[in-house]
Protein backbone atom coordinates (compact mmCIF):
# COMPACT_ATOMS: atom_id res chain seq x y z
CA UNK A 1 0.00 0.00 0.00
CA UNK A 2 2.83 2.38 0.84
CA UNK A 3 4.51 1.70 -2.49
CA UNK A 4 1.31 2.30 -4.43
CA UNK A 5 0.57 5.50 -2.53
CA UNK A 6 4.09 6.74 -3.25
CA UNK A 7 3.62 5.85 -6.90
CA UNK A 8 0.52 7.99 -7.12
CA UNK A 9 2.24 10.75 -5.14
CA UNK A 10 5.05 10.92 -7.68
CA UNK A 11 2.62 11.16 -10.58
CA UNK A 12 0.68 13.91 -8.82
CA UNK A 13 3.96 15.69 -8.03
CA UNK A 14 4.60 16.01 -11.75
CA UNK A 15 1.17 17.60 -12.19
CA UNK A 16 1.71 19.98 -9.29
CA UNK A 17 5.13 21.10 -10.50
CA UNK A 18 3.93 21.65 -14.05
CA UNK A 19 0.78 23.53 -13.18
CA UNK A 20 2.43 25.79 -10.64
CA UNK A 21 4.40 27.20 -13.55
CA UNK A 22 1.52 27.24 -16.03
CA UNK A 23 -1.29 28.90 -14.07
CA UNK A 24 -1.76 31.49 -11.37
CA UNK A 25 -4.03 29.27 -9.27
CA UNK A 26 -3.00 29.49 -5.63
CA UNK A 27 -1.07 26.69 -3.98
CA UNK A 28 -3.63 26.62 -1.18
CA UNK A 29 -6.27 25.68 -3.73
CA UNK A 30 -4.37 23.26 -5.98
CA UNK A 31 -2.59 21.20 -3.36
CA UNK A 32 -5.65 20.26 -1.28
CA UNK A 33 -7.45 19.41 -4.51
CA UNK A 34 -4.75 17.03 -5.68
CA UNK A 35 -4.37 15.45 -2.26
CA UNK A 36 -7.96 14.25 -2.63
CA UNK A 37 -6.68 11.85 -5.26
CA UNK A 38 -4.69 9.83 -2.73
CA UNK A 39 -5.91 6.48 -1.51
CA UNK A 40 -6.44 7.34 2.15
CA UNK A 41 -9.97 8.33 3.20
CA UNK A 42 -8.33 10.17 6.10
CA UNK A 43 -6.46 12.36 3.65
CA UNK A 44 -9.73 13.03 1.87
CA UNK A 45 -11.45 14.10 5.08
CA UNK A 46 -8.64 16.41 6.15
CA UNK A 47 -8.32 18.19 2.82
CA UNK A 48 -11.98 18.63 1.97
CA UNK A 49 -12.33 21.44 4.50
CA UNK A 50 -9.36 23.15 2.90
CA UNK A 51 -11.11 23.14 -0.47
CA UNK A 52 -14.22 24.64 1.10
CA UNK A 53 -12.31 27.73 2.17
CA UNK A 54 -9.89 28.08 -0.75
CA UNK A 55 -11.86 27.19 -3.88
CA UNK A 56 -10.39 29.14 -6.79
CA UNK A 57 -12.00 31.90 -8.81
CA UNK A 58 -14.58 30.46 -11.20
CA UNK A 59 -15.51 32.48 -14.31
CA UNK A 60 -19.23 32.75 -15.00
CA UNK A 61 -19.11 31.57 -18.61
CA UNK A 62 -18.53 28.43 -20.69
CA UNK A 63 -21.39 26.37 -19.33
CA UNK A 64 -22.88 22.99 -20.23
CA UNK A 65 -26.36 22.12 -19.00
CA UNK A 66 -27.02 19.16 -16.73
CA UNK A 67 -29.68 18.16 -14.23
CA UNK A 68 -29.17 17.45 -10.54
CA UNK A 69 -30.90 18.06 -7.23
CA UNK A 70 -30.46 20.90 -4.78
CA UNK A 71 -30.45 18.97 -1.51
CA UNK A 72 -27.31 17.17 -0.41
CA UNK A 73 -28.92 13.74 0.00
CA UNK A 74 -30.72 14.03 -3.33
CA UNK A 75 -27.45 15.04 -5.01
CA UNK A 76 -25.74 11.95 -3.66
CA UNK A 77 -28.59 9.67 -4.73
CA UNK A 78 -28.64 11.26 -8.19
CA UNK A 79 -24.90 10.82 -8.65
CA UNK A 80 -24.83 7.19 -7.52
CA UNK A 81 -27.86 6.35 -9.66
CA UNK A 82 -26.18 7.77 -12.75
CA UNK A 83 -23.35 5.25 -12.38
CA UNK A 84 -25.62 2.31 -11.60
CA UNK A 85 -28.39 2.89 -14.14
CA UNK A 86 -26.75 4.68 -17.05
CA UNK A 87 -27.67 3.34 -20.48
CA UNK A 88 -26.03 4.25 -23.76
CA UNK A 89 -27.34 4.46 -27.27
CA UNK A 90 -24.01 3.49 -28.85
CA UNK A 91 -23.88 0.37 -30.95
CA UNK A 92 -22.45 -2.83 -29.53
CA UNK A 93 -20.32 -3.04 -32.66
CA UNK A 94 -18.90 0.49 -32.67
CA UNK A 95 -16.59 2.43 -30.40
CA UNK A 96 -18.55 4.51 -27.87
CA UNK A 97 -18.24 8.27 -28.06
CA UNK A 98 -18.06 10.94 -25.39
CA UNK A 99 -21.51 12.16 -26.37
CA UNK A 100 -22.99 8.73 -25.66
CA UNK A 101 -22.29 9.36 -21.97
CA UNK A 102 -22.55 13.16 -21.78
CA UNK A 103 -26.08 13.49 -20.45
CA UNK A 104 -25.14 15.04 -17.13
CA UNK A 105 -22.39 16.17 -14.81
CA UNK A 106 -19.00 17.78 -15.32
CA UNK A 107 -16.35 17.39 -17.99
CA UNK A 108 -15.02 14.04 -16.79
CA UNK A 109 -18.20 12.34 -15.61
CA UNK A 110 -18.67 10.56 -18.98
CA UNK A 111 -15.18 9.07 -18.53
CA UNK A 112 -16.04 7.84 -15.04
CA UNK A 113 -19.40 6.40 -16.08
CA UNK A 114 -17.91 4.51 -19.03
CA UNK A 115 -15.11 3.05 -16.90
CA UNK A 116 -17.40 1.96 -14.07
CA UNK A 117 -19.86 0.43 -16.50
CA UNK A 118 -17.10 -1.39 -18.36
CA UNK A 119 -15.49 -2.78 -15.23
CA UNK A 120 -18.74 -4.10 -13.82
CA UNK A 121 -19.70 -5.75 -17.12
CA UNK A 122 -16.85 -8.25 -16.78
CA UNK A 123 -17.66 -10.89 -14.19
CA UNK A 124 -14.16 -12.39 -14.38
CA UNK A 125 -12.80 -9.28 -12.60
CA UNK A 126 -15.04 -10.22 -9.61
CA UNK A 127 -15.22 -6.60 -8.47
CA UNK A 128 -18.68 -6.81 -6.98
CA UNK A 129 -18.40 -5.13 -3.58
CA UNK A 130 -18.97 -1.37 -3.71
CA UNK A 131 -17.41 1.23 -1.42
CA UNK A 132 -16.67 -1.19 1.43
CA UNK A 133 -13.42 0.65 2.18
CA UNK A 134 -14.90 4.16 1.90
CA UNK A 135 -17.03 5.54 4.77
CA UNK A 136 -20.48 6.74 3.72
CA UNK A 137 -19.74 10.33 4.65
CA UNK A 138 -16.72 10.38 2.34
CA UNK A 139 -18.39 8.92 -0.74
CA UNK A 140 -19.93 12.26 -1.67
CA UNK A 141 -19.48 15.84 -0.59
CA UNK A 142 -20.38 19.28 -1.87
CA UNK A 143 -19.14 22.73 -0.95
CA UNK A 144 -20.04 26.24 -2.18
CA UNK A 145 -17.48 27.61 -4.63
CA UNK A 146 -15.99 30.94 -3.63
CA UNK A 147 -14.63 33.82 -5.69
CA UNK A 148 -15.40 37.42 -6.57
CA UNK A 149 -17.37 36.67 -9.73
CA UNK A 150 -18.65 33.23 -8.83
CA UNK A 151 -22.37 32.89 -9.69
CA UNK A 152 -24.59 32.31 -6.68
CA UNK A 153 -25.23 28.65 -6.03
CA UNK A 154 -22.05 27.42 -7.74
CA UNK A 155 -20.64 24.40 -5.96
CA UNK A 156 -17.76 21.97 -6.12
CA UNK A 157 -18.87 18.33 -5.80
CA UNK A 158 -16.65 15.35 -5.22
CA UNK A 159 -17.49 11.67 -5.24
CA UNK A 160 -15.26 8.73 -4.42
CA UNK A 161 -16.25 5.21 -5.46
CA UNK A 162 -14.50 1.88 -5.17
CA UNK A 163 -15.03 -1.72 -6.24
CA UNK A 164 -13.52 -4.63 -4.32
CA UNK A 165 -13.66 -8.40 -4.80
CA UNK A 166 -15.61 -10.46 -2.30
CA UNK A 167 -13.32 -11.75 0.48
CA UNK A 168 -13.98 -15.37 -0.46
CA UNK A 169 -13.15 -14.79 -4.13
CA UNK A 170 -9.72 -15.29 -5.66
CA UNK A 171 -9.76 -12.24 -7.90
CA UNK A 172 -7.14 -11.02 -10.31
CA UNK A 173 -7.93 -7.48 -9.11
CA UNK A 174 -7.31 -5.91 -5.73
CA UNK A 175 -9.39 -2.76 -6.24
CA UNK A 176 -10.78 -0.23 -8.70
CA UNK A 177 -11.26 3.32 -7.45
CA UNK A 178 -12.06 6.75 -8.81
CA UNK A 179 -12.29 10.25 -7.39
CA UNK A 180 -14.38 12.67 -9.44
CA UNK A 181 -14.50 16.40 -8.78
CA UNK A 182 -16.93 18.66 -10.67
CA UNK A 183 -17.76 22.37 -10.63
CA UNK A 184 -21.44 23.08 -11.26
CA UNK A 185 -23.63 26.18 -11.15
CA UNK A 186 -27.43 26.70 -11.34
CA UNK A 187 -28.70 27.36 -14.84
CA UNK A 188 -30.47 30.60 -15.62
CA UNK A 189 -33.66 28.70 -16.42
CA UNK A 190 -33.85 27.29 -12.89
CA UNK A 191 -32.99 30.43 -10.92
CA UNK A 192 -36.63 31.39 -10.52
CA UNK A 193 -37.49 28.04 -8.98
CA UNK A 194 -34.41 27.36 -6.89
CA UNK A 195 -36.51 25.99 -4.08
CA UNK A 196 -37.54 22.97 -6.14
CA UNK A 197 -35.93 19.60 -5.54
CA UNK A 198 -34.78 19.20 -9.13
CA UNK A 199 -32.85 22.33 -10.05
CA UNK A 200 -30.95 22.33 -13.32
CA UNK A 201 -27.21 22.68 -12.90
CA UNK A 202 -24.63 23.66 -15.49
CA UNK A 203 -21.10 22.39 -15.84
CA UNK A 204 -18.63 25.27 -15.52
CA UNK A 205 -16.11 24.14 -18.11
CA UNK A 206 -13.58 26.88 -17.34
CA UNK A 207 -13.17 25.77 -13.72
CA UNK A 208 -11.78 22.90 -11.68
CA UNK A 209 -12.64 19.38 -12.82
CA UNK A 210 -10.66 16.25 -11.88
CA UNK A 211 -10.89 12.53 -12.51
CA UNK A 212 -8.44 10.13 -10.93
CA UNK A 213 -9.04 6.48 -11.85
CA UNK A 214 -6.85 3.62 -10.64
CA UNK A 215 -7.09 -0.14 -11.22
CA UNK A 216 -4.89 -2.26 -8.94
CA UNK A 217 -4.08 -5.88 -9.80
CA UNK A 218 -3.92 -8.39 -6.99
CA UNK A 219 -0.26 -8.63 -5.93
CA UNK A 220 -0.87 -11.75 -3.84
CA UNK A 221 -2.51 -13.92 -6.49
CA UNK A 222 0.71 -15.06 -8.16
CA UNK A 223 4.29 -13.92 -8.36
CA UNK A 224 3.55 -11.57 -11.24
CA UNK A 225 4.42 -7.89 -11.42
CA UNK A 226 1.48 -6.53 -13.34
CA UNK A 227 1.17 -2.80 -14.01
CA UNK A 228 -1.35 -0.49 -12.38
CA UNK A 229 -3.69 1.35 -14.70
CA UNK A 230 -3.43 4.98 -13.60
CA UNK A 231 -5.43 7.79 -15.19
CA UNK A 232 -5.36 11.46 -14.17
CA UNK A 233 -7.46 14.03 -16.02
CA UNK A 234 -7.29 17.58 -14.65
CA UNK A 235 -8.88 20.82 -15.84
CA UNK A 236 -8.06 24.15 -14.18
CA UNK A 237 -9.36 27.72 -14.61
CA UNK A 238 -8.02 29.35 -17.74
CA UNK A 239 -8.82 26.41 -20.01
CA UNK A 240 -5.71 24.42 -19.10
CA UNK A 241 -5.88 20.63 -19.09
CA UNK A 242 -3.51 17.90 -17.91
CA UNK A 243 -3.75 14.33 -19.15
CA UNK A 244 -1.78 11.36 -17.80
CA UNK A 245 -2.79 7.82 -18.83
CA UNK A 246 -0.43 4.92 -18.26
CA UNK A 247 0.17 1.29 -17.48
CA UNK A 248 2.27 2.14 -14.42
CA UNK A 249 5.21 -0.24 -14.20
CA UNK A 250 5.85 -2.31 -11.11
CA UNK A 251 8.76 -4.42 -12.37
CA UNK A 252 12.02 -3.22 -10.81
CA UNK A 253 14.65 -1.41 -12.84
CA UNK A 254 17.76 -3.26 -13.91
CA UNK A 255 21.15 -1.97 -12.75
CA UNK A 256 21.79 -0.50 -16.20
CA UNK A 257 18.45 1.28 -16.18
CA UNK A 258 19.13 2.66 -12.72
CA UNK A 259 22.37 4.16 -14.01
CA UNK A 260 20.76 5.64 -17.12
CA UNK A 261 19.85 9.24 -16.27
CA UNK A 262 20.29 10.87 -19.67
CA UNK A 263 17.91 8.90 -21.85
CA UNK A 264 14.30 7.87 -21.41
CA UNK A 265 14.19 4.75 -19.32
CA UNK A 266 13.21 1.76 -21.44
CA UNK A 267 11.85 -1.05 -19.38
CA UNK A 268 9.58 -4.02 -19.43
CA UNK A 269 6.20 -3.39 -17.87
CA UNK A 270 4.77 -6.89 -18.30
CA UNK A 271 6.04 -10.43 -17.86
CA UNK A 272 7.18 -11.87 -21.18
CA UNK A 273 4.16 -14.17 -21.46
CA UNK A 274 2.06 -11.06 -22.09
CA UNK A 275 4.18 -9.58 -24.85
CA UNK A 276 1.18 -9.55 -27.16
CA UNK A 277 -0.54 -7.03 -24.91
CA UNK A 278 2.65 -5.01 -24.62
CA UNK A 279 2.85 -4.85 -28.43
CA UNK A 280 -0.77 -3.68 -28.62
CA UNK A 281 -0.03 -1.01 -26.04
CA UNK A 282 3.01 0.13 -28.01
CA UNK A 283 0.92 0.43 -31.18
CA UNK A 284 -1.76 2.46 -29.37
CA UNK A 285 0.88 4.80 -27.99
CA UNK A 286 2.47 5.26 -31.39
CA UNK A 287 -0.91 5.88 -33.00
CA UNK A 288 -2.00 8.55 -30.55
CA UNK A 289 1.25 10.19 -29.47
CA UNK A 290 4.01 9.66 -32.02
CA UNK A 291 2.29 10.32 -35.35
CA UNK A 292 3.17 13.50 -37.20
CA UNK A 293 -0.18 15.23 -36.70
CA UNK A 294 -0.78 14.16 -33.10
CA UNK A 295 -3.05 16.33 -30.96
CA UNK A 296 -1.47 14.85 -27.82
CA UNK A 297 2.14 16.09 -27.81
CA UNK A 298 4.50 15.14 -25.00
CA UNK A 299 3.72 17.25 -21.94
CA UNK A 300 7.29 17.99 -20.91
CA UNK A 301 10.20 16.36 -19.13
CA UNK A 302 9.49 14.13 -16.17
CA UNK A 303 11.81 14.68 -13.19
CA UNK A 304 14.41 11.87 -12.92
CA UNK A 305 13.13 10.84 -9.50
CA UNK A 306 9.67 10.20 -10.93
CA UNK A 307 10.64 8.52 -14.22
CA UNK A 308 10.59 5.04 -12.71
CA UNK A 309 6.85 5.41 -12.17
CA UNK A 310 6.10 5.99 -15.88
CA UNK A 311 6.19 3.44 -18.67
CA UNK A 312 7.53 4.12 -22.20
CA UNK A 313 3.88 4.08 -23.31
CA UNK A 314 2.60 6.83 -21.04
CA UNK A 315 0.24 9.39 -22.54
CA UNK A 316 1.34 12.62 -20.89
CA UNK A 317 0.17 15.88 -22.41
CA UNK A 318 -0.97 19.41 -21.62
CA UNK A 319 -3.77 21.07 -23.55
CA UNK A 320 -4.91 24.67 -23.67
CA UNK A 321 -6.57 27.16 -25.97
CA UNK A 322 -9.94 27.12 -27.66
CA UNK A 323 -9.54 23.58 -28.99
CA UNK A 324 -8.41 21.97 -25.73
CA UNK A 325 -11.87 20.91 -24.59
CA UNK A 326 -12.67 19.49 -28.03
CA UNK A 327 -9.47 17.40 -27.95
CA UNK A 328 -10.48 16.10 -24.51
CA UNK A 329 -13.88 14.98 -25.74
CA UNK A 330 -12.49 13.27 -28.84
CA UNK A 331 -8.84 12.24 -28.88
CA UNK A 332 -8.33 11.94 -25.11
CA UNK A 333 -11.61 10.03 -24.89
CA UNK A 334 -10.40 7.58 -27.55
CA UNK A 335 -7.10 7.01 -25.72
CA UNK A 336 -8.96 6.56 -22.44
CA UNK A 337 -11.30 3.94 -23.91
CA UNK A 338 -8.53 2.04 -25.71
CA UNK A 339 -6.15 1.94 -22.73
CA UNK A 340 -8.92 0.88 -20.33
CA UNK A 341 -10.21 -1.79 -22.71
CA UNK A 342 -6.70 -3.16 -23.28
CA UNK A 343 -6.05 -3.31 -19.53
CA UNK A 344 -9.26 -5.29 -19.00
CA UNK A 345 -8.25 -7.61 -21.86
CA UNK A 346 -4.90 -8.11 -20.13
CA UNK A 347 -6.62 -9.05 -16.89
CA UNK A 348 -8.81 -11.51 -18.78
CA UNK A 349 -5.72 -13.19 -20.20
CA UNK A 350 -4.21 -13.36 -16.71
CA UNK A 351 -7.35 -15.14 -15.48
CA UNK A 352 -7.10 -17.65 -18.35
CA UNK A 353 -3.42 -18.27 -17.59
CA UNK A 354 -4.19 -18.81 -13.91
CA UNK A 355 -6.93 -21.28 -14.72
CA UNK A 356 -4.57 -23.20 -17.01
CA UNK A 357 -1.89 -23.25 -14.31
CA UNK A 358 -4.41 -24.53 -11.75
CA UNK A 359 -5.48 -27.31 -14.13
CA UNK A 360 -1.85 -28.32 -14.62
CA UNK A 361 -1.32 -28.44 -10.86
CA UNK A 362 -4.39 -30.66 -10.44
CA UNK A 363 -3.04 -33.10 -12.99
Amino acid sequence: NTYRTCTLNHRIAVIVKTKMMATNISRLTLLPLLHLLLLSPITFAKTWNAIKSTTAFIPSKNLLTTTTNSKHDDLHHHLVSSFQKHSTSSSLFSKPSYQDYANEGGIYKPFAIYAWEKIQQHAFLQLNTQNQNIPNELQFNSSPAKGGNTPEGTCVQISVQSLLPSPEKKSVMRMARFALLETLTPSSSSSSSSSSSGDKMECVTNAIHVLNLVLFPNPNLVSLSLPILGIDLVTLPGGKHLVAIDFQPILPLSEQQQQDEEETIKREILPSKYNMHRDKLSKLHSHYCLCENTTLPWGGDIPPAAQRFFSPYAVWTRLSGDDGLNVLKNDVWDVFVDYLDLYIDLMKEVVVQQQNDDDDDDE
